[in-house]
């Protein structure tokens, strides 16, 4: 095994001694369901519902007289805050950990994660990267504003372990392009994650000043945003590597993304 790669795996498993997450064994969990059957996959979903299910039937006030998945009211931001304390399990001892929603859509939400959540959305994370050619202890551009880079201490520890570097989205003129790029060679970045919109941008920029080399980078991940097709080929073409588009969001990870064959 390289010596990068074991740095890399020593990161994430840092990381998980320092926040008490298990990213290292749910990345393993999720390399292997990867490739279940979806008759496999269907028993497992089944199996996890069934139990929220009970769960949520039986220790929290919200759900108490639910008899069954149908009568299921919809779950509105609104009566989430009306609401709030009623959602929480009784049966939950671990700590809590308050997050929000961007507010795109309207006011902001405060809504309350767990350690398990944290551990399933970074594997997940990961995991799409992988398909763009990652490894652990890869350099990674993450390309975004405030929904994916947070510049708080807990944040900035949390990505200088992961080998993260910020590239702010906001005010991206063609000075400060130009440093990132600069910047993405000299850091010999692997993959770029980060808005269609701003790589599209820069890609623009590249295809009219450069052209620049990118010799290290293995891949970008479009994530947070729509990615057109016009958008992949212009970034693409700019950065001379193939473009993968991921959905999620920040509530509750990577729902998909796509594969080695997009």
């Amino acid at each position: 095994m390289k010596s990068k790669n074991i740095i890399g795996r020593f990161r994430i498993h840092l990381l998980d001694l320092i926040r008490g997450t298990k990213i290292f064994q749910v990345l393993n969990e999720l390399r292997q369901q990867q490739y279940l059957s979806k008759e496999q996959l269907n028993e497992i979903r089944k199996q996890r519902f069934s139990h929220l299910f009970k769960l949520a039937q039986t220790t929290t006030t919200f759900y108490k007289n639910v008899v069954s998945y149908e009568n299921l009211e919809v779950l509105t931001k609104d009566k989430v805050r009306a609401h709030f304390n009623d959602l929480i399990s009784s049966s939950y001892k671990k700590k809590l950990f308050p997050k929000g929603t961007s507010g795109s859509t309207g006011t902001p939400l405060i809504y309350l994660t767990t350690i398990e959540a944290k551990s399933y959305m970074w594997a997940g994370i990961i995991l799409s990267w992988e398909v763009a050619g990652y490894e652990f202890g890869d350099k990674v551009a993450f390309v975004a504003g405030t929904s994916l880079i947070k510049n708080d201490f807990k944040h900035l520890v949390f990505h200088k372990i992961l080998n993260i570097d910020s590239y702010s989205t906001y005010n991206l003129n063609d000075s400060n392009i130009l440093n990132y790029i600069k910047k993405l060679q000299k850091t010999k970045a692997k993959i770029i994650y980060g808005y269609p919109t701003a790589l599209d941008i820069m890609a623009t920029y590249i295809h009219k000043n450069g052209p620049f080399a990118f010799p290290y980078l293995k891949g970008i991940i479009s994530s947070a945003e729509v990615m057109t097709e016009a958008n992949r080929a212009n970034i693409s073409s700019a950065f001379n590597v193939e473009v993968y588009n991921q959905y999620g969001c920040n509530e509750a990870g990577i729902s998909a993304f796509e594969c080695e064959y997009h």
